[in-house]
Parts: structure tokens; sequence; C-alpha cells
């Protein structure tokens, strides 16, 4: 059994939304089989609360969960694998439930 579609698609858009911060760093022209840096860009830290971190880059790339406390939501992010904090949950489930704001 594969993943759902509309799951499938979620990821999809995810991804497409990732290579849209990602710039290789350096002067010279990547060959194939070069190891590059990963370098994200984005909005500034909130406020409150810990930011999406998307770790290290180690090769290990999934789709994490991590709580944007300026809308008091969980969104989906790209997690490199290694590093990163403790703002990171497997599902959107683990997410709300550790997030979860009285009175919103």
């Amino acid at each position: 059994p594969g993943m759902p579609a509309e799951r499938l698609e979620a990821v999809g858009e995810l991804f497409h939304r990732l290579l849209q911060h990602l710039r290789l760093a350096g002067p010279d022209p990547v060959q194939h089989g070069t190891r590059i840096a990963l370098v994200l860009t984005g909005p500034s830290a909130p406020a409150q609360g810990l930011a999406e971190d998307p770790g290290v880059a180690c090769a290990r790339f999934s789709v994490m969960w991590y709580h944007r406390w300026e809308t008091g939501s969980c969104e989906p992010f790209w997690y490199g694998g290694c590093g990163g904090n403790a703002n990171r949950f497997s599902s959107e489930q683990d997410c709300a439930c550790a997030c979860t704001h009285p009175g919103r």
C-alpha cells in the first residue's frame, strides 16, 4: 500500500516550497556526485517559543511537523535528519497535543 493521494500531493507541494528556498553556496559549478551545502531562507523566528528548525542536512530528509507560535497552528516542514530543536513532531496530531494554547 502506498501513500494516500491527498497526502502525496501535500508532500509534493511541501517539497516544491522547499526547493524555492534552496540555493547553492560557493563559486564553483556543481558536478555530478559533488556534495552541496543547503542554505534555507525564510521568515524570521517568532517572538515566542522555538522557531521551525530544519536541522542539518544529513541525507535523511523526512516530513515533520512544527508549531507556528504566531498562528497557534501546526505546519509540515522538511527535517534534514540531524540536529534541530524540540519544536519537531512526527505527526500533526502529536504537534497539536503538545502545543495546544489555552484560549485559542
